[in-house]
C-alpha cells in the first residue's frame, strides 16, 4: 500500500521556474506584429516619419532628405 511517507518529493514547495496559474486568470498573451514586413526601400533608403493614417507613413529620403 503507498503511503505519504513514500514520496520523495514534496507538492507544499512550489517550483521556482513554473508560473502559478490561478483560476480565472487569463493567459500571457504576446503581441502580434501585424501586416508586412518592410520592402528593401523602406529598411534601407527612407526615413520613416509620422504615421499619416493606418498603414501610411511620411517618409524622407536618406540621402538627398527629400521629404
Amino acid at each position: 500500500m503507498f503511503t505519504p511517507e513514500d514520496q520523495d518529493f514534496d507538492f507544499s514547495i512550489p517550483s521556482p521556474t513554473l508560473t502559478p496559474i490561478t483560476p480565472g486568470s487569463p493567459a500571457p498573451k504576446e503581441k502580434k506584429k501585424g501586416g508586412r514586413s518592410k520592402s528593401l526601400v523602406w529598411r534601407t533608403h527612407v526615413i520613416q516619419g509620422r504615421k499619416v493614417s493606418e498603414g501610411y507613413y511620411e517618409a524622407t529620403c536618406s540621402y538627398c532628405s527629400y521629404f
